[in-house]
């Protein structure tokens, strides 16, 4: 696997508005996506972006089990999805649709 740079950092939330409204105002971050409905927002942090989600079942991690994950670009994701796979790798290895 070739990873290239991390694509971005996910923070998975309990409470969106909040979070958005912190990241936003208290530390200055642009909001580049705000999907209310979705539970979902995105902000710019060059050279990568910082994606908050509301806990949900399709998140990868959950609020208290670590909160946080970082997604890295790739290749071939499949490719790569499988040789961390059967290199044992502890944790979760997912892809992103």
């Amino acid at each position: 696997m070739n990873a290239q740079a991390d694509d971005f950092v996910i923070n998975t939330d309990t409470d969106l508005s909040e979070s958005v409204s912190f990241y936003r105002n208290t530390l200055g971050l642009e909001l580049e996506m705000l999907s209310e409905e979705g539970g979902f927002a995105e902000f710019a942090l060059p050279p990568t972006t910082l994606a908050l989600g509301e806990a949900d079942p399709q998140m990868l991690v959950s609020p208290g089990e670590g909160g946080t994950s970082v997604a890295m670009a790739v290749d071939d994701v499949e490719a790569a999805t499988e040789e961390l796979r059967n290199d044992g790798t502890h944790g979760r290895v997912d892809q992103f649709p």
